[in-house]
């Protein structure tokens, strides 16, 4: 298992750098240097019926007058009242496309992180046959996740430096606990904020 991990990580990474300098190869590196960052709030609601928040930072790793190489790390926190707690925290690279009146199409696909605490305890039999109380469960999983985007850049039509976007995305949890694996879907709705330093 973690054999698999190291190599999942490794080849994000090795993804990240070599996307990145392609990229810049192929665009000269347009991004303007005060405007390399963005980060962003918003809702993140898993399977629609679990509420949660999101946030995150991106970086502009390649820029044209229409598209954006985006690599972007962000956490999640969800909760299904009563059952769990959740926390994911995921790299991730994508490709933005902007239309010349603000529009935006995106894609997105990392591999991340996800821990579920459970509310209720977990309980075994010792070697006596007494029952003991293991306190409560939770789950660490690798998570791989894929989002596609719409959305509209206010910066195109206003002095504003924003964005809004709307992203259904769809994650796969590995191990799920007593099952393999398991697949989930959310919803993420927010702003990037993308200043001028």
């Amino acid at each position: 298992m973690k054999k698999a991990a190291a190599t999942s990580i490794t080849f994000l990474l090795g993804s990240f750098l070599l996307t990145t300098a392609h990229a810049q190869e192929l665009t000269g590196n347009l991004t303007p240097t005060n405007q390399q960052l963005g980060f962003y709030l918003g809702y993140y609601g898993n399977k629609l019926a679990e509420p949660g928040l999101q946030a995150g930072v991106e970086y502009y790793l390649a820029t044209t007058p229409n598209f954006q190489v985006v690599a972007n790390l962000y956490a999640a926190s969800f909760w299904k009242e009563g059952l769990y707690s959740a926390f994911a925290l995921s790299p991730r690279i994508g490709l933005r496309y902007t239309a010349g009146w603000g529009l935006t199409l995106e894609s997105h696909f990392g591999i991340g992180y996800l821990y579920r605490y459970f509310e209720y305890h977990q309980y075994e039999l010792n070697g006596h046959g007494d029952i003991v109380d293991k306190g409560h469960a939770g789950i660490s999983s690798m998570m791989p996740n894929l989002a596609l985007g719409l959305g509209y850049d206010f910066s195109r039509v206003l002095p504003l430096p924003l964005k809004l976007y709307i992203r259904p995305s769809a994650f796969v949890a590995y191990p799920a606990g007593h099952i393999l694996f398991q697949a989930s879907y959310a919803l993420e709705v927010g702003i990037i904020y993308v200043p001028t330093f």
